[in-house]
């Protein structure tokens, strides 16, 4: 990777995000556009998360923008690691995620 692509990937912005499926479990994952993204879970189609296909569906529970890609790695896989409870109160803005973050609104997104 040269040094143009890594300063590019760090310099978009990172979104941090959770799905839940039709049987109540929560996805979490990162990417640079969390609408396209959105858009591809919920198609299953070859750039679905295979964990997803056929799971739909899908309601986006959650979304925040983190200042870069190794925060959003680490918010990841802190969250990843929480029971559902802590998930629930964290999708539900009842406790915060401890690292940086804004929230990102995605109320008006058609679903």
């Amino acid at each position: 990777m040269t040094s143009q692509c890594i300063e590019e990937k760090s310099l978009q912005p990172w979104f941090l995000y959770v799905l839940e499926t039709k049987h109540k479990h929560f996805y979490t994952g990162i990417t640079t556009q969390w609408r396209r993204r959105f858009i591809e879970h919920s198609s299953n189609t070859v750039k679905s998360a295979k964990a997803l296909r056929g799971k739909g569906p899908l309601t986006l529970r959650y979304c925040v923008q983190v200042p870069s890609h190794s925060i959003a790695l680490q918010a990841e896989y802190w969250l990843k690691k929480q029971g559902k409870n802590k998930k629930t109160s964290i999708v539900e803005h009842s406790i915060p995620l401890p690292y940086p973050h804004t929230l990102v609104d995605f109320s008006n997104m058609a679903e």
